[in-house]
């Protein structure tokens, strides 16, 4: 079974909703898992992100799906502390080879929504 893990944060609701359709579409494909992995504000402690197990769950995943609200032009802080986590991974190339997709939700015309899926983008590479 491949695991797609979806790995966002959400302020008001919408973002979560979008996580939930693709770990619902990942469900659809033969031979595939999504799996929800919510950042939470509470696994935040003195600005540093701290979820071992969410991290674990990702090391066991095919493909990793980023989703964040655009906020001020690009990910939430909450968001941006769990990619900061992860810099272990990419030290030790936990990760490599995985597939990575990303997704991003903004109400603002000029919220600058480009910004967010770039940062997204250069992180996973």
């Amino acid at each position: 079974m491949n695991k797609i893990g979806v790995v966002y944060h959400s302020i008001c609701g919408s973002t979560r909703e979008l996580a939930q359709a693709v770990v619902v579409g990942a469900a659809n494909i033969s031979g595939c898992e999504g799996v929800e992995l919510p950042v939470c504000g509470e696994d935040i402690q003195q600005g540093r992100y701290r979820n071992h197990d969410l991290m674990i769950q990702l090391d066991q995943c095919e493909a990793i799906v980023l989703g964040s609200p655009t906020f001020m032009g690009n990910v939430t802080a909450q968001f941006k502390a769990f990619m900061d986590a992860a810099s272990g991974r990419y030290s030790d190339r936990s990760w490599i080879d995985k597939f990575a997709a990303g997704f991003t939700i903004g109400g603002n015309f000029s919220g600058d929504q480009l910004n967010t899926i770039q940062t997204m983008q250069i992180f996973a590479a």
